[in-house]
């Protein structure tokens, strides 16, 4: 059903625009002061010049043979990653989270801006527990 599948950097802003067209409205839970993405495509160069930094591995993820999103990550970490808003339903992201955590294996963290509230809520109902003083305005859930 949901699988991840390995790409390059290259084919990660495509899939970063496709999950945030459509859910304008949400990007001021997805990105916050000092940052103040108020477009798609401010999203996508906000996020690809975060993922710049860093060595991540990224993955499309696949709901049979379409794909509804993208997740960056590194060792022990959940980076980046987003669904288009047309499947985020229950069964989806649960079956996208056991795929994260096969890939990443046991400890892992996920770190959010804290408006991201409906996130946050997500990984809590997943099992991962907040984590205090980690990264300044920033929360932090660790996956057991």
């Amino acid at each position: 059903m949901i699988n991840l599948i390995k790409i390059s950097i290259f084919e990660l802003p495509e899939l970063i625009r496709f999950c945030y067209t459509g859910d304008e409205g949400g990007l001021d839970k997805y990105y916050k002061n000092p940052i103040d993405v108020k477009s798609v495509d401010e999203a996508v160069d906000c996020t690809m010049g975060m993922i710049n930094e860093l060595e991540l591995g990224h993955y499309k993820i696949m709901f049979g043979e379409t794909v509804i999103g993208y997740s960056s990550i590194c060792e022990n970490c959940l980076y980046s990653f987003a669904i288009n808003k047309w499947y985020r339903s229950n069964l989806i992201k649960d079956k996208w989270f056991e795929k994260v955590k096969e890939l990443l294996g046991g400890k892992f963290m996920v770190v959010l801006y804290p408006e991201n509230i409906r996130a946050i809520r997500f990984f809590e109902r997943q099992g991962m527990e907040l984590v205090e003083g980690v990264q300044e305005n920033m929360v932090t859930l660790l996956n057991n």
